[in-house]
């Protein structure tokens, strides 16, 4: 059966959608633009989005559409609303079903399009990656280790730059918007449920610029079981129960920066249940019960069928002072997500055989 993607590989030219969403880059967005202008591929398209920079990021992009008015360049400007936003924003937009991720600070080296189009059409790809090169401040090849949709899952093998099928992207839900990092691992993770035949180029491809300020030293780099973590939290779904709550209960050990990072994106996105457990996580830590409380019953509301982890948040912290009511809310957990009712009917028994040890210690003589 035909598809969007083998309709348009059938063509003698495809046409090819580079997003390059953009924020505060204005130091390396042209020369960014420039490296896919540099590809010389006929039918390509470039699509950026400005996140509501505060430097230059705007006139560096104006600037290059000026200096190739040849160019087919999208340029849309927006208030600021993460990376995820951006890259869903564009693929909306894209012309043509096969797309190329780029981020605003990285290049594309050349031959990369024409090298992606061949294997695609080649061996039926849907996924194409390749080597790539760190560079900045750090300097290395980076030789991702082969594609396997299981184990993406505790170490992600794909770079957020390749070549993939539009479809692929609708069927992971997009880009998580609730995630400011490891965006890419997750969406790569859920994109996997579709079987994908993945091909890595083994040839450096593309060029990721590492700087002090940027998100990977920020917030990624010496922080590798805190982003495992939380990548777990952010799909609990495709992963047992167990792993789940002790990944939420180990990300108490996150950096003390990172719960900050979310609560924008909890005012903006109230229906995404990762700002909450990532604040509710923080303020557990930071031993303010109260709040975590407070946010925890507000995720409780508003994300309706993705509350089962944030029952059983409230469960854990309400067990001392209120029994009844953590009996009530393990629960309605274990209704959500039957593969908990092991675990919930351990701490039910163990509430129950409380509840009725305190009723005998009051019991008159």
């Amino acid at each position: 059966m035909a598809t969007p993607l083998s309709q348009e590989l059938a063509l003698a030219a495809p046409r090819v959608s580079v997003v390059v969403p953009v924020y505060n880059k204005a130091a390396f967005v042209r020369e960014a633009i420039e490296s896919v202008l540099a590809q010389g591929c006929a039918n390509v398209e470039i699509l950026v989005r400005d996140d509501g920079s505060s430097d230059a990021s705007c006139e560096a992009v104006q600037s290059c559409i000026d200096a190739n008015p040849e160019a087919a360049i999208r340029f849309f400007r927006g208030e600021n609303r993460g990376v995820s936003f951006g890259r869903n924003f564009l693929i909306e937009r894209a012309a043509s079903p096969i797309l190329v991720l780029l981020d605003a600070d990285d290049l594309m080296l050349p031959g990369f399009i024409d090298a992606a189009l061949a294997v695609m059409r080649s061996t039926g790809a849907r996924i194409v990656h390749s080597d790539v090169e760190v560079f900045g401040v750090q300097e290395t090849l980076w030789k991702p280790p082969a594609f396997d949709p299981f184990a993406i899952r505790y170490g992600n093998c794909l770079a957020s730059f390749s070549m993939l099928d539009r479809e692929l992207w609708r069927a992971a839900g997009g880009f998580n918007e609730g995630l400011p990092f490891n965006e890419d691992w997750s969406f790569f993770m859920r994109a996997s449920l579709e079987s994908p035949l993945v091909h890595r180029l083994e040839k450096p491809f593309f060029r990721y610029r590492q700087t002090e300020s940027g998100l990977y030293h920020t917030f990624i780099f010496g922080n590798w079981s805190h982003n495992l973590h939380l990548v777990m939290a952010a799909n609990p779904d495709l992963y047992a129960v167990e792993e789940v709550l002790e990944a939420v209960r180990r990300l108490r050990e996150m950096p003390a920066h990172w719960p900050a990072k979310f609560v924008a994106l909890n005012e903006r996105l109230p229906s995404n249940p990762i700002p909450y457990v990532v604040r509710a996580v923080g303020a557990l830590r930071d031993g303010n019960v109260a709040a975590a409380r407070q946010v925890l019953e507000r995720s409780i509301q508003l994300c309706g069928k993705h509350e089962w982890l944030a029952l059983c948040m409230l469960a854990e912290i309400t067990e001392s002072a209120e029994p009844q009511l953590a009996l009530h809310l393990y629960h309605h957990a274990r209704i959500r997500r039957p593969d908990l009712t092991r675990i919930v009917n351990s701490r039910i028994d163990h509430l129950l055989a409380h509840m009725r040890g305190g009723a005998a210690a009051n019991k008159p003589m």
